[in-house]
């Protein structure tokens, strides 16, 4: 049994952790239900889209980090979500120069493999690169039986990115 389990002694909640001035560094997104706002995917995407769009992300960039971000969260990752990838923009994206948005992906290689693709990111947002990536690699398989494309200066963000 885990060490919070023996003795019949039961998980204690975030509250009691609270109450115990042992305050953790943050409140888990597990915390008591009462503890969290939770929004409809239609809320949460469209608020984490209008973020995006008003750090100077096009469309397709704030709608794919929305996706991301909502799928990271979906499945339960606490961590790496909206709030963090936000964060996570402050501290090393656009502003800072370590992605730019709106930018061009290159192909890069020469061609002489049908199923496979070599691309330059240019520092493009890494959520769509890498939805972009996978629909490149679902088309090749399709014809070819296979798909593969090695991405190259993607801007990383989280989960999936």
């Amino acid at each position: 049994l885990p060490p919070s389990r023996k003795e019949g002694r039961e998980i204690e909640s975030s509250r009691e952790r609270l109450s115990h001035n042992r305050r953790p560094a943050f409140l888990p997104m597990s915390a008591e239900k009462d503890d969290r706002l939770v929004l409809s995917v239609e809320e949460h995407n469209a608020l984490i889209k209008a973020a995006f769009v008003a750090k100077g992300y096009d469309e397709d960039e704030a709608e794919a980090a929305a996706r991301c971000a909502c799928s990271a969260t979906w499945h339960g990752n606490t961590t790496h979500n909206a709030i963090k990838a936000l964060h996570i923009d402050e501290l090393f994206g656009a502003g800072k120069g370590g992605c730019v948005p709106g930018a061009k992906i290159q192909r890069v290689d020469d061609g002489r493999f049908k199923a496979v693709q070599r691309w330059n990111a240019n520092l493009k947002m890494g959520q769509l690169v890498a939805y972009q990536a996978m629909d490149e690699c679902i088309k090749m398989a399709s014809e070819f039986g296979v798909g593969a494309v090695s991405v190259d200066n993607a801007f990383h963000y989280l989960w999936g990115g």
